[in-house]
């Protein structure tokens, strides 16, 4: 079975669990319906009114109706699932078709003066982003970003995040689980930034006296209650008790609902968190790093979904402060705020340090899973070796967003005698494009998961490059200027010891031809010099010379085209040498402009 007829199973598969449920819900409205009806007209009908077996029939009707709304409400969860894993099950089948412009590109993380994510289209309209995202939560989303904006730079550190990307590609029922768990929370920014200040919460109010009083004054209320149910006690000692109870919460009442506002509308979202971790727990891993992963998802007392349950549950607890029937009484009987606020004292005390570090490791493996499920797609992609000398060797180098049946791939080495590549080509011959697949390349190998390419070795460094330059109007700066600035920034970083591997196209193309080449040649010579490795594209011809000046350090690859019957035929296939292919004219003419 290929990739799109195992992804069509799975959308036929949860279609029909979609239908099945959403008919059991219809059916079960129904079925309310009837009982609640039944429940209201039968024990009238059949029994006379306030007998035993009027109370009993109604009990029974009322039971039947809570069982159904509970069963309606694990219904409900049901196929929210369902529709989740139908869900990733079509966005797989459409990206596998290469439509995937409609999902989260990302635009938040565009950064014009970016090492190289704005060049390489990492983030935005059809870029790598929107391409590889799976992530289900806000933070997972940011993670995944961090990752493709910051590549590891050891081979040691990206060879454990190969070990987890690896593993985690071979589980796709856990990593389509995790999504559709993921995306069943309701998540919006505010309740993202509460999450990220959980710890803040100020609970240092809460000190001796609000635990005497929120375990003796409880008691003392059961006490009364039960020798009030027993005659014992006149009605007017339950009255003053429930007054002083309410005076006293009262006391506390701004503190506590200091402390509601910032969690309050956790309490969900921290249930749907302890599912994702239970999915966690149960998944078994064999790679050391998700090993280490998985493992500090384990406390000593209980499994960490447990724990994440309860302060989940004491949360909604705390909500019942707002209910105008309930929230009296509670407060009044069992000065319910501070019980509750104890309970969140325990817990906090005992669970503080770790809570960022779990919730944390739920978004690491967000991220991972959308690495993964790109490995998972590609089969034929490979997973890069690494070189402490060569930047870069490859067979059969591609870029991931070209459509196989369109996509040329190609050959392209610098071994560690030949630190920088001459491009040259006409225009249209796909000399951008090639920068682009070795820079995106790069990136996906510095993620931890494949690259588009047969056989992909290289020096793990830092890549900058200068491919789009804008002029400023805000900062007044001219496009040469521009260009300037980013030309210094990579020399000024190779002069402070950086290990740098630039992508240039087009250099200095703001000025007249004879600065341009005079130019160009003293940036490359000075490129070289420190130390650097990388690639310029240019159709400068002149630059082509500085291979004879400087054998072995510098090579010249190029694009070609052809012309056949007054049409221009490019190939895409890069060679050795210097272009000898113009079109400039031919276009224009073409195209009616001369």
């Amino acid at each position: 079975m290929n990739l799109k007829e195992e992804y069509e199973a799975g959308k036929e598969k949860w279609s029909r669990k979609l239908e099945n449920l959403k008919t059991k819900i219809r059916l079960t409205g129904w079925g309310r319906l009837f009982v609640f009806l039944s429940g209201a007209i039968l024990p009238f009908v059949f029994f006379e009114s306030f007998s035993t077996g009027f109370f009993v029939t109604m009990v029974f009707f009322a039971l039947v109706f809570v069982f159904l709304v509970k069963y309606a409400v694990k219904l409900g969860a049901n196929k929210q699932f369902a529709s989740r894993m139908l869900e990733v099950n079509i966005i797989e089948l459409e990206v596998l078709d290469f439509k995937f412009r409609h999902l989260p590109a990302g635009n938040e993380f565009i950064a014009p003066e970016h090492d190289f994510s704005g060049d390489l289209d990492i983030f935005g309209k059809g870029s790598v982003f929107q391409y590889i995202n799976r992530t289900s939560t806000k933070v997972g989303y940011e993670k995944l970003a961090r990752k493709l904006a910051n590549p590891l730079l050891t081979a040691g550190e990206i060879k454990k995040a190969q070990y987890v990307v690896r593993e985690l590609a071979g589980k796709k029922a856990f990593r389509q689980q995790f999504y559709a768990l993921g995306k069943m929370m309701k998540e919006d920014d505010k309740t993202v930034a509460l999450l990220k200040n959980i710890t803040k919460v100020d609970l240092s109010f809460y000190g001796t006296k609000e635990k005497i009083l929120s375990v003796l004054f409880p008691l003392l209320s059961l006490l009364i209650l039960i020798l009030f149910m027993t005659g014992l006690l006149p009605v007017r000692v339950v009255v003053w008790l429930f007054f002083t109870g309410l005076i006293i919460s009262g006391l506390y009442f701004r503190r506590i609902t200091r402390i509601h506002k910032q969690i309050s509308k956790l309490g969900s979202l921290l249930g749907s968190y302890s599912r994702l971790i239970t999915l966690v727990e149960r998944e078994v891993f064999e790679s050391e790093s998700l090993l280490i992963l998985a493992g500090e998802l384990t406390q000593a007392d209980k499994k960490v979904s447990e724990i994440i349950k309860q302060l989940s549950r004491n949360i909604n607890y705390l909500d019942q402060r707002m209910n105008m029937f309930t929230g009296p009484l509670l407060n009044g009987f069992f000065l319910w705020d501070l019980v509750v606020t104890g309970s969140l004292v325990k817990w906090f005390g005992k669970y503080k340090n770790s809570i960022k570090q779990w919730f944390d490791i739920v978004h690491e493996l967000d991220a991972y899973n959308s690495l993964a499920g790109f490995a998972y797609n590609h089969p034929e992609f490979t997973f890069p070796e690494f070189s402490e000398d060569t930047p870069v060797s490859s067979k059969g180098l591609g870029h991931p967003l070209i459509p196989p049946a369109e996509r040329v791939d190609n050959d392209f080495t610098l071994d560690k005698d030949a630190g920088i590549a001459i491009i040259t080509g006409a225009n249209m011959a796909g000399k951008s494009t090639f920068l682009r697949t070795v820079g995106v390349n790069m990136i996906l190998a510095g993620s931890g998961t494949m690259v588009c390419a047969d056989k992909f070795t290289y020096r793990p460094q830092r890549l900058i490059t200068s491919m789009r330059t804008f002029d400023s109007l805000d900062k007044h700066e001219s496009y040469f200027f521009s260009e300037l600035k980013r030309l210094k920034y990579i020399v000024d970083e190779l002069r402070r010891g950086e290990k740098i591997f630039f992508i240039l196209d087009e250099i200095l193309k703001g000025t007249n031809s004879h600065d341009k080449t005079k130019g160009s040649i003293a940036l490359t010579e000075k490129l070289m010099e420190l130390g650097a490795a990388g690639i310029i594209a240019t159709h400068d011809l002149e630059l082509g010379k500085l291979e004879e000046k400087h054998p072995g350090r510098i090579v010249n690859k190029c694009f070609e085209v052809e012309f056949d019957n007054g049409k221009l035929i490019f190939d895409y296939t890069l060679r050795n040498g210097i272009t000898h292919s113009h079109n400039a004219t031919y276009l224009m003419r073409n195209m009616g402009l001369i």
